[in-house]
């Protein structure tokens, strides 16, 4: 993959971001009208939440920090990625990664898992990063990602546990990688 200017890469964001939320609206709209808007903004903290949210968060870098430990590098190494690191501060990260979050939660979590379930949603979820079908560890982790946001989100019922969890642990995960804790070099 050629290196993309910085500018192209938000472009790219931005519009697979955009597909994602026209594709909501449309399975909203068709298939799922019977679910409320209103339940996107219901937020109950009660302390059942707040130990999903806390556990969840936990369980999700946990489950990552396995991959990257035990995992060849150059299965996890995504050129798109490394680049998203290089290219951006962890300020604009945390723009992309809230955006990212918010919409992918609303389409997977919100609609798609109450249509088909936990496994069927994290089976698609999987296969929509459709850059890791080269990388069956990546493909499974994203899987295994989306199964555990499936279950935060139904043993909370609130949707913006599944979102917030999301966007932390991609928040964390970008911190460790610009640390040095964590590195994207194929050849480590």
């Amino acid at each position: 993959m050629q290196d993309l200017s910085k500018k192209v890469l938000l472009l790219n964001i931005m519009l697979t971001q955009a597909i994602l939320l026209v594709i909501a609206i449309a399975i909203k709209f068709f298939w799922a009208q019977h679910l409320s808007l209103n339940l996107l903004l219901e937020i109950r903290i009660t302390p059942g939440i707040i130990a999903v949210l806390l556990l969840g968060i936990l369980l999700l870098l946990f489950l990552q920090l396995l991959f990257y430990k035990y995992v060849p590098r150059h299965e996890l190494a995504e050129e798109l990625n490394r680049m998203l690191m290089e290219k951006f501060s962890l300020s604009e990260l945390c723009f992309i990664f809230f955006t990212g979050a918010l919409i992918e939660e609303f389409l997977f979590r919100f609609l798609l898992q109450s249509l088909l379930g936990i496994t069927l949603t994290s089976l698609i979820f999987a296969l929509i990063h459709v850059r890791y079908i080269s990388k069956k560890y990546m493909l499974l982790e994203v899987f295994l990602l989306s199964v555990i946001l499936g279950i935060i989100f139904e043993a909370t019922s609130m949707f913006y546990v599944p979102v917030v969890c999301h966007f932390v642990l991609n928040i964390l995960t970008a911190l460790l990688i610009k640390k040095g804790f964590i590195t994207l070099d194929p050849k480590v």
